[in-house]
């Protein structure tokens, strides 16, 4: 069995699926477009063969644990962040976390999350999402701090309770 790099994204060349390859012996699957944005990441279409022993895992998500080390998925890059605010890290192998492009430091900022299917954009807070009504909103709670925004599947969305909107 061939060995796919850890980090890389890929697509059989007769199936529709995409995958982030997970380590050495898993995939996790690749649900929209703007997930794979956010990780700087392309495919590349290989040989049914050389998915032949992978075994297909959770899906993939924007927010992993690397080692202990929560990391948001953030414009092309991995960001170590000081506080999850509640989100459930997706623990991938540390072999995938060095075979995807880091961000430097660890940064304490608020997560802001929203789904590739809707518009509405939600603070992440200790385990509920809140709908942010406005861009006035949004600039005072960011203020001229750093923040976070990325992208997650309606399941994982789903898992964060809805909270009163900011």
């Amino acid at each position: 069995m061939p060995v796919l790099t850890p980090g890389s994204v890929v697509k059989s060349s007769t199936a529709p699926g995409v995958y982030l390859v997970d380590g050495t012996r898993s995939l996790a699957q690749v649900m929209s477009m703007d997930m794979l944005a956010q990780l700087g990441r392309g495919w590349s279409t290989v040989a049914p063969s050389d998915l032949a022993g992978y075994d297909v895992g959770a899906p993939m998500s924007t927010v992993m644990s690397c080692d202990g080390v929560m990391t948001v998925a953030v414009r092309g890059r991995l960001q170590a962040v000081s506080v999850g605010y509640g989100l459930r890290f997706r623990t991938v192998a540390a072999s995938t976390c060095r075979g995807l492009p880091q961000a430097p430091g660890v940064v304490a900022a608020p997560i802001f999350v929203k789904s590739p299917s809707s518009p509405t954009l939600y603070l992440v807070d200790w385990g509920s999402r809140r709908p942010i009504r406005s861009m006035a909103t949004l600039a005072w709670l960011v203020g001229s701090g750093p923040y976070l925004l990325t992208t997650l599947e309606e399941p994982e969305l789903a898992v964060l309770s809805l909270g009163s909107p900011l």
